[in-house]
């Protein structure tokens, strides 16, 4: 099977590059979706390695996630994978991610960057420590973005009855 790790970006110059090839070089294809950067982000994202799409004007994060699976689909990727231009993820689980999707014969996992283990298959473990790019380690989430993804994880459990530990996870 295979996988694609869709990155959208937005004013990532600085980071994507080693985004980018640290995906590449656990084997994966990565398209980078550029959404609307004033900065250098399509060519580093270019020069690392990836396929870059461009969107000219800002459209968003989800407009973002929309185009690069829209693209995965039209070239017949098997499982897409969506990751965070900003270093926050780290690039040794997208493999255990793209396992459990296969294995469980499921349509999606969702990963977390608060919990330290895996919880149960399929979720995948994810690695708070991971400090290359900066993530969450030395507190780079600030505080608002945290109370607003408490909130949206009490709303999603109120709502859908499914308890997630991020409810804004790449």
């Amino acid at each position: 099977m295979s996988t694609i790790v869709v990155i959208p970006a937005h004013n990532e110059a600085r980071k994507i590059y080693t985004v980018v090839q640290g995906v590449i070089q656990r084997g994966f294809d990565v398209v980078v979706v550029d959404d609307g950067s004033s900065d250098n982000t399509s060519d580093e994202a270019r020069r690392a390695g990836a396929v870059v799409l461009r969107h000219f004007i800002n459209r968003g994060y989800g407009s973002a996630l929309t185009t690069g699976n829209a693209w995965a689909l039209q070239n017949q990727y098997d499982v897409i994978v969506h990751f965070d231009g900003d270093g926050q993820h780290n690039p040794d689980e997208i493999k255990n991610l793209a396992n459990s999707i296969i294995r469980e014969k499921v349509d999606v996992v969702i990963g977390s960057r608060f919990i330290k283990e895996s919880v149960s298959p399929p979720v995948f473990r994810a690695c708070p420590e991971y400090s290359e790019g900066g993530g969450l380690r030395g507190g780079s989430v600030p505080f608002i973005r945290k109370f607003l993804i408490k909130f949206a994880i009490i709303f999603t459990w109120i709502f859908s009855g499914i308890k997630l530990s991020d409810a804004h996870n790449g």
